[in-house]
C-alpha cells in the first residue's frame, strides 16, 4: 500500500523509503513518530492518509488544526484568522504550541504533516519534542518536480466547510 501510494503520488517506489516506518509499526513497542516534509502539493497529505490507514497512525496536520480553531471560533482561532487575513504567516511560537498540545498525551503513533517548513522551525520542533522526551523515528522528504507541483496546485479545489481537497483532473 505504501509503495503504491508513493508510486502514484511521487512517481517512484517507496519500499526503501518507508522500510524504517514499517519496522517501527510492525515490530517495535515504540510508537512511530514520523515527519513528512515537502513542498505544498508534493503529496504529504495523500501519503499520510495511506500510512494512517495501514499502520493505525494519527495525522497531525497543522493546516487542519488551524482550520479547526478558526471554524470553532476559539480564542486562538480568532487570533489566527486575524493574522492570516492580513496576509501574515502564523508565528512559529503559536505553531509549536499547537503541535505540543497535540502530541504530548498521545498513546499511539503519529505523522506530523505540514510542519516544519523552515530550518528554524525544524530546530524548534526538535527542541519541543526533546522537552517531551519524544524523538522522531523518521523524517521523509517527498521530492516532486516543480512542474508536477504547479500542475497539482493549479488544479486543486478545496471544499471550505469540510476541508476536503479535489482536483479538476485527478479527483473532480
Amino acid at each position: 500500500i505504501i509503495d503504491m501510494a508513493l508510486r502514484s503520488v511521487c512517481g517512484f517506489s517507496g519500499r526503501s523509503l518507508f522500510a524504517v516506518s514499517q519496522r517501527y509499526c510492525q515490530s517495535s513497542k515504540a510508537f512511530p513518530r514520523i515527519c513528512l516534509v515537502g513542498a505544498p502539493g508534493s503529496g504529504k497529505g495523500t501519503v499520510s492518509k495511506y500510512l494512517m490507514k495501514e499502520f493505525d497512525l494519527l495525522s497531525i496536520s497543522t493546516g487542519d488544526i488551524l482550520r479547526d480553531h478558526i471554524n470553532d471560533e476559539t480564542a486562538l482561532g480568532k487570533k489566527v484568522r486575524e493574522i492570516m487575513s492580513s496576509g501574515d504567516l502564523v508565528p512559529d511560537d503559536i505553531m509549536m504550541q499547537l503541535i505540543k498540545d497535540e502530541v504530548k498525551n498521545l498513546k499511539q503513533g503519529w505523522i506530523l504533516d505540514g510542519m516544519p517548513r523552515t530550518e528554524s522551525q525544524a530546530e524548534q520542533v526538535d527542541k519541543m519534542l526533546d522537552s517531551l522526551s519524544l524523538n522522531l523515528n523518521a523524517v521523509y522528504f517527498i521530492d516532486v518536480p516543480d512542474e508536477e507541483i504547479i500542475s497539482r496546485i493549479s488544479g486543486r479545489l478545496v471544499h471550505g466547510p469540510s476541508g476536503r481537497t479535489y482536483h479538476i483532473d485527478y479527483n473532480p
